[in-house]
């Protein structure tokens, strides 16, 4: 999580207060299977081993856990290297995959490229709406 700081409208004192939050975060993981590239996912940086073994088991590149020697993350340079033991053929795996862009986006898996160019512009609007009507809407969709 990242740690930022927000304005918040507190409905029942109808008062802004500055305050810190958490929001969720992604970063780039470089999965490789032994030496080879495999792709670049966009992910939460944490359970990265994890999230990297089920990324390779959904795709048929391993067949189960015991094909793994051994896993490597590093985080600073935010890859993660999963060593398949040598009975395991990694391009027979690699060549089978039905993975075809290696840029995995958080869009679900989706081959969009991943175009993120920094920070958004501030989004200028005449738009004004009561803090009622969002609190009352945001109760309906838990509903």
């Amino acid at each position: 999580m990242l740690e930022v700081e927000i304005v918040k409208y507190d409905l029942s004192t109808k008062t802004l207060k500055n305050i810190t939050d958490y929001v969720a975060e992604e970063k780039p993981l470089h999965l490789f299977i032994n030496t080879t590239y495999w792709a670049t996912i966009l992910c939460s940086p944490s359970n990265l081993k994890e999230m990297a073994v089920g990324h390779l088991l959904s795709e048929g590149v391993l067949e189960s856990t015991q094909e793994i020697e051994e896993i490597i993350l590093k985080e600073k340079e935010n890859s993660c290297t999963v060593k398949l033991n040598a009975s395991v053929s990694v391009e027979d795996r690699v060549n089978i995959s039905r993975l075809h862009a290696r840029v995995v986006t958080s869009a679900c898996g989706s081959s969009a490229p991943y175009q993120y160019k920094g920070k958004n512009p501030r989004v200028r609007s005449n738009l004004q709406v009561d803090a009622e009507v969002i609190f009352k809407s945001v109760n309906q969709l838990n509903f």
